[in-house]
């Protein structure tokens, strides 16, 4: 049996320099105060506004900010036992002094100014297993699971476009995903016939939960949307047309009909609280392939 062992440690301190410029800049325009944002709460009738307007405004000193500093790590191990292609990766990834805007009302009070800092730290952490096998010609089968945690001390994106009224906070990253499974394969059912699939389950993304004046209510990133999960199932057939060999195609995505929202009403003031919406469907999926000439 091959057996094969990767240890790789990286430093990267390259990144910070340029988003520094980046932030900087946009900071500058902000304080010429060319860019506001006006949030008005009205009353029952829609009509007479319940309170004064909240002004939204960012500002940057750049002088008060640090570079950012990043650091990854993975360990890889590989081996071939029995035909089957075993491979374990674990990394890990750390980033420090990253750039957030900070909330500066006293908390737990908020106001609409907002002040960039280097207070942000995210981690990152996953095991995967990843188990390959080749079956002869182009038959083969896949299956990974990965376990992995994502965090920040520093989790609202606060903007002018779609404001958020909350003192910074950590959590979940937006993207954190603890468990995942993906797996395809393509298998040989009679000489010219052949079976294919694709699927991929992983924990539903986080979201923040906010109330109808743009608060957050709660922790950021409290709630996950229904975990997702996509099996697509297709018939492959090959046949000779002219000298030339093609391969038709027919099946289904989403085979189960799943809906796997991607979007939901997150105002806890709402009727329609918790309501998902972009709903996925199954879908028939057809192609043909020219593979080329006939041998």
């Amino acid at each position: 049996a091959a057996f094969n062992r990767n240890l790789l440690v990286r430093i990267n301190r390259d990144l910070g320099g340029g988003a520094w410029r980046a932030f900087a800049k946009g900071a500058r325009r902000l304080r010429t105060g060319d860019r506001l944002h006006f949030a008005q709460d009205f009353a029952a009738d829609g009509v007479a506004p319940a309170a004064p307007p909240v002004v939204t405004q960012f500002f940057a000193n750049a002088s008060a900010l640090k570079a950012p500093r990043f650091l990854n790590a993975s360990l890889a191990v590989e081996r071939m036992f029995k035909s089957v292609y075993f491979r374990l990766d674990v990394l890990e990834k750390r980033s420090r002094h990253g750039f957030a805007f900070v909330n500066q009302g006293i908390p737990p009070q908020t106001t609409g100014l907002y002040v960039l800092a280097s207070n942000k730290n995210d981690t990152y952490d996953s095991v995967s297993l990843t188990a390959h096998k080749r079956l002869g010609g182009s038959h083969e089968l896949f299956a990974s699971y990965a376990r992995a945690l994502a965090r920040s001390t520093a989790v609202l994106d606060f903007s002018l476009v779609n404001p958020l009224f909350a003192q910074q906070a950590g959590g979940p990253l937006n993207w954190d995903a603890p468990n995942r499974f993906i797996s395809w394969g393509f298998l040989p059912i009679t000489h010219k016939l052949d079976f294919a699939y694709s699927l991929d389950y992983r924990t539903g993304f986080p979201f923040s939960v906010v109330n109808n004046s743009q608060q957050l209510v709660g922790s950021p990133n409290q709630r996950r949307f229904p975990d997702y999960f996509v099996l697509n199932t297709h018939l492959e057939h090959r046949f000779r047309l002219r000298g030339y060999e093609f391969a038709l195609r027919l099946g289904f995505n989403n085979v189960t009909g799943r809906h796997n929202p991607g979007l939901v009403n997150n105002n806890i003031d709402s009727p329609e609280f918790l309501r998902f919406a972009a709903l996925q469907h199954r879908a028939l999926a057809a192609r043909i392939r020219l593979l080329g000439k006939s041998k």
